[in-house]
This record gives C-alpha cells, structure tokens and sequence, in this order.
C-alpha cells in the first residue's frame, strides 16, 4: 500500500486565466462602443451642416418672397430671423437673445474674422424690421449675409452643445 502512495503526484493546480487574449464577447463590446462614438459624431457634424442648410435655406426662401411681393421690411426681418436663429445654436440664449439694434450688428461683426455689416449695410438688419421708411441695398443685404455665414466658425467654445454637457456635469 506504501509502494502504491509513493506513486501518487502531488496536486498541481491549473494556471491562472490571466487578462489577455480577451474571449470574442469583449472584443463584440469594444466594437459596438466604437461604432456608437464614430456614429454620434457623425450625427453631431450632420445636424450642425443641416442647421446651417436650413438657415441658407430660409435666407433664399426670404429672398424669393421679397421679389415677388417686394416688401424690403419683410425681407430684412426675415433674413435677421434667419441669423438669429442660426447664433442661438451656436451661441447661449443668454447672450444673444436680449441683443437689439445697433448691438446685435455689432454682435454679427465680432463673431467672424472680418466684419462683414458696416454702418451703412447694417441699418437693415438693426432697423429695418421695425422701420418701413428705410431704404436699403436688398441685393447688398443678401450678399453680406451670405458671406457673413461663410466666415462664421462653426465650432464655437461657447456653443449650446457644451453648455448643456457642462450643465448635466454640474460644473
């Protein structure tokens, strides 16, 4: 019975699984997250080119108005709508949305490289919404808007994005 003990071995345990290779199912979620990040992103940069079509879009769509009904006060209130619904996207409510008059042309020429409304093209946008006697350059209005929205920066610090992540963060 001794001779038979002797022969025994001793008990070796198995090797520890260890982190690496990982099984498919890791590498299936790491996939998954990637696409989802790639994916967001590529909606985020849709949905700033769309608010950006949209605003051309209604820019153009003021413009055909004006030449069939040719009203120069509706045209300039529609093209100010227009911008200020593009700046309250990119822009805090806060900040934009009380600025008036002579202020928000002064707002428009701050936040692009090169200002683009001078005082005398600017008068359409700070008064002709409110003041049907103004006379103005209709054709020169829609140009200065169309390259004030080719200089705009896109990526702004200060945008909504940011401000509603910095919020839900509690920062």
């Amino acid at each position: 019975m001794m001779n038979e003990l002797n022969s025994l071995r001793d008990i070796h345990y198995p090797e520890i699984i260890g982190w690496w290779p990982w099984p498919l199912s890791w590498y299936l979620i790491l996939a998954a997250l990637l696409l989802t990040i790639f994916l967001s992103y590529l909606f985020f940069v849709a949905y700033r080119g769309r608010v950006l079509r949209r605003t051309k879009k209604q820019i153009r769509e003021a413009y055909s108005s004006f030449l069939q009904h040719q009203d120069s006060r509706l045209l300039a209130a529609e093209i100010n709508i227009a911008l200020r619904t593009y700046v309250l996207y990119y822009f805090p409510a806060a900040t934009v949305a009380s600025i008036t008059g002579d202020q928000w042309v002064k707002f428009l020429n701050e936040v692009v490289k090169e200002p683009v409304f001078s005082v005398t093209e600017d008068q359409p946008l700070a008064q002709g919404p409110y003041n049907p006697k103004l006379v103005y350059s209709e054709d020169e209005l829609l140009a200065n808007t169309t390259v004030w929205l080719k200089q705009h920066p896109r990526f702004k610090k200060e945008n909504r994005f940011w401000n509603r992540a910095l919020w839900f963060a509690g920062h």
